[in-house]
């Protein structure tokens, strides 16, 4: 059978499940980048409770960026090798526990085991290689522009971050 008679089935199983997917993508990918931005919406909280310097309060926001920019390479290639479901249950399965370690860890007000915490949630930095690969797996080489759209999309996790982590913290104590 040649290539052109069996594309109407891969169009059709290619349809099957992507737009649930990716909004489970893109909605994992705010979840991924709510974490990963944590830290510099609460710096001005930290800074004051530890008497941060300038300096160690810049090194407590850039890590998680610095971490979560390198480690999308490794990440990455997992991704090609396992897939992004496992690497997204992976990824945010390590990142939901770091974002609660950090709300702990922020009460104990210690500086180097924030960095420590900071460091490691630069892991959730890493779902936008996951998601680019496995969104655009499920569409069509013409709707590929569109699913990536829709799943950068979920950078809005960042914004997110900086609206309610503050409100949460002010409610939540």
């Amino acid at each position: 059978m040649s290539a052109e008679g069996t594309r109407p089935s891969v169009d059709a199983e290619l349809k099957v499940g992507q737009t649930r997917n990716l909004i489970i993508a893109t909605l994992a990918s705010v979840m991924g980048f709510w974490a990963w931005t944590i830290i510099g919406p609460l710096s001005s909280r930290y800074s004051q409770a530890m008497d941060l310097t300038a300096g160690q309060t810049s090194i407590l926001v850039a890590m998680p960026i610095l971490v979560g920019s390198v480690a999308r390479v490794p990440v990455g290639a997992l991704t090609d090798r396992y897939g992004g479901r496992v690497m997204f249950t992976a990824i945010l399965g390590v990142t939901a526990p770091l974002v609660l370690l950090t709300a702990i860890v922020g009460q104990l007000n210690s500086f180097g085991l924030l960095v420590f915490v900071s460091f490691f949630l630069g892991i959730a930095g890493t779902v936008f290689a996951i998601g680019i690969p496995f969104c655009s797996a499920w569409y069509e080489a013409h709707r590929k522009g569109f699913a990536t759209g829709v799943f950068g999309a979920g950078m809005v996790g960042t914004a997110v971050s900086a609206f309610v982590t503050p409100r949460i913290v002010a409610g939540l104590g």
